[in-house]
């Protein structure tokens, strides 16, 4: 885990004879790397690394470790303003659920959920279309029969309720559908974010 100059997650310092103040320089950033970490304790590291022990070894294992997760850090922080304004216009455009936040909406099933929202909005207008045409048949028939003006009221009125469903389940169609489309957009917005907070959590629990 022994690096030339500053600390590098996955960098390995090389077998053989190290440069002239090489080994310093990595010993320095060792010790500013814990200090910013709250890591107080003092140490001397061997440089011949034939000799370990299991202190210093475990005390170079830990900067190393603190490395990647700070590495996962800035990432974070470069792109939180991205990744605020991305929730903020999502919040904004009024299709969340009560139930549901920023971290909710990554969870295993959403998109699965949301294709579920929309197949099932289609299907809903689908079937009152469906009865609105049915009513207009039996209302022209109705008519061509010289049914009675109660009933043909009473047909009127059943055309005119299922007409009014079609307004309604279609508003939720047009919802489910823009509701996909801007949670599908802001998942792709916040990506790298996600993966960088995911990746620093795991990295914790290592500290």
């Amino acid at each position: 885990m022994r690096t030339d100059n500053a600390l590098k997650a996955g960098s390995v310092f090389p077998p053989g004879p190290a440069k002239q103040g090489r080994f310093d320089r990595y010993q320095r950033e060792l010790h500013k790397n814990l200090a910013r970490h709250e890591f107080e304790r003092t140490f001397q590291l061997n440089e011949d690394q034939d000799r370990p022990d299991q202190l210093t070894t475990w005390i170079e294992y830990l900067g190393f470790e603190y490395v990647a997760y700070d590495q996962y850090a800035k990432i974070m922080k470069r792109l939180q303003k991205q990744y605020d304004e991305a929730w903020k216009k999502l919040v904004d455009a009024k299709v969340l659920k009560p139930s549901e936040t920023k971290e909710s909406l990554w969870i295993f099933g959403i998109k699965v959920q949301m294709k579920h929202e929309k197949s099932e909005a289609i299907k809903a207008l689908e079937s009152v279309t469906s009865a609105v045409q049915s009513a207009e048949k039996i209302l022209l028939e109705a008519q061509s029969s010289g049914q009675s003006e109660q009933g043909l009221s009473q047909l009127e009125r059943k055309l005119s309720t299922a007409k009014s469903k079609i307004a309604t389940v279609t508003k939720t169609l047009q919802w489910a559908s823009r509701r996909r489309k801007l949670i599908s957009g802001y998942h792709n917005e916040t990506r790298d974010y996600k993966n960088a907070s995911n990746d620093a959590s795991r990295q914790s629990i290592l500290l």
